[in-house]
């Protein structure tokens, strides 16, 4: 199986990414309000980061090893003065290679990400997972006349599609009544009044209806799970609605966004789209452990959901993106808790894997399925279970 048709192109080049010598992965974590009289913190954190990859490199051998991260570390010096650089956008920026293809991917996103470095046998892909799962959200901007369907994932924004909800009025002017003189002119030129902003706001209502509708269309087309609604709750009620109709976890805002140009409106509402994540990764959790207690498709804990995973039975993994996990890699590269000796395999032959979580995250990746590194409420459900469940698809 392949990651699934929907995930960033970007994202899968990542999870995709393997090196004889090893994957560096590195993030940046940067504050451009933040004032710094020489160097800005995150530029030292990221010098110390790489400086210790250098020297536990050294320390671990062979030399030639060490010598080939000291010389990739070199020729990346201009990608990582951009990677710390406070003028490129998005405050979250990460940068993968292969130590000795060098093979470079880079993503900036608008959540901060921490500033740290490793080089591992696969990506570390937890902490840019935590921000953004690589799939597609919906943000509907909703104003009296139009409609604005913006699409998001790892901070690119887009345009998808737009709507005129504006009712058009046959003789583009209210009625006044009747022009001969009449004792109950007033009333009557009320009551008409009253009778076409009655009309105006039925072809309104008419309009904004089809619009939803459209959007609801959208939604399954370009398989959102996320979104959030944005306007006067008369015209966003029936979106977010229709929305909900279509499974998308939706949070609805009553703010007049309509106006403003993409990038900006998705500034305004990504901790919007971050809490209808944590809601749906709550539900999620809850889902599986239900699941689990039942004997239905639920596993929870390392050693069933690794079991899963092998499996390829995995339809969702949920990770504690606090919870460090321990485990190994054995020879045929079968992932198992620390202390587990699977049968037939001899204690050598098991190799300690310090990216534990991002090795489960990858492999869930690779076989189709969808991955939440979860936080909150949901990373509390998972306390008791190693930090980590899963939905399974049978």
């Amino acid at each position: 199986m392949a990651v699934a048709m929907d995930l960033d192109p970007r994202l899968a080049d990542i999870v995709r990414l393997r090196d004889e010598v090893g994957v560096l992965s590195v993030y940046v974590g940067v504050d451009p309000a933040a004032q710094a009289t020489t160097r800005p913190a995150w530029e030292i954190e990221l010098e110390a980061a790489l400086g210790r990859l250098l020297a536990q490199a050294h320390e671990e051998g062979p030399h030639a090893r060490w010598a080939v991260l000291d010389e990739r570390l070199r020729t990346l010096a201009p990608a990582l003065a951009q990677l710390a650089d406070p003028t490129v956008r998005g405050r979250g920026r990460a940068l993968f290679t292969g130590v000795g293809s060098g093979d470079v991917h880079t993503i900036s996103v608008q959540p901060m990400l921490p500033t740290e470095a490793s080089v591992g046998r696969v990506p570390r892909v937890v902490p840019l997972l935590r921000v953004d799962d690589g799939h597609p959200r919906a943000l509907v901007l909703v104003g009296r006349d139009r409609m604005r369907v913006l699409e998001t994932r790892l901070a690119d924004v887009v345009e998808v599609a737009s709507f005129d909800v504006e009712p058009v009025v046959a003789d583009g002017a209210e009625r006044k009544g009747p022009a001969r003189p009449n004792p109950l002119r007033a009333q009557q030129v009320v009551a008409q009044r009253e009778q076409y902003e009655r009309h105006v706001e039925a072809g309104h209502r008419r309009l904004v209806d089809d619009a939803a509708g459209e959007i609801s269309r959208l939604a399954a087309e370009r398989r959102w799970e996320l979104g959030v609604v944005a306007g006067d709750p008369r015209g966003a009620r029936p979106v977010a609605s229709a929305l909900s109709r279509a499974r998308v976890e939706v949070e609805l805002v009553d703010r007049d966004l309509v106006e403003l140009a993409p990038p900006r409106a998705l500034a305004e509402l990504a901790p919007v789209l971050e809490t209808a994540a944590g809601r749906r990764d709550k539900s999620l959790v809850e889902r599986a452990r239900s699941a689990a207690a039942s004997g239905g498709r639920g596993a929870l804990g390392l050693a069933d959901v690794l079991g899963a995973l092998a499996a390829g039975r995995v339809h969702w993994l949920l990770l504690d993106g606090d919870r460090t996990i321990s485990g190994a890699i054995g020879p045929g590269g079968e992932l198992v808790p620390a202390g587990v000796r699977p049968p037939g395999v001899a204690e050598r032959d098991l190799a300690p894997e310090p990216l534990m979580s991002d090795r489960m995250a990858i492999q869930a990746l690779e076989t189709g399925a969808r991955v939440s590194v979860v936080g909150g409420g949901a990373a509390e459900l998972l306390a008791d279970a190693d930090g980590v469940a899963a939905v399974l698809r049978w």
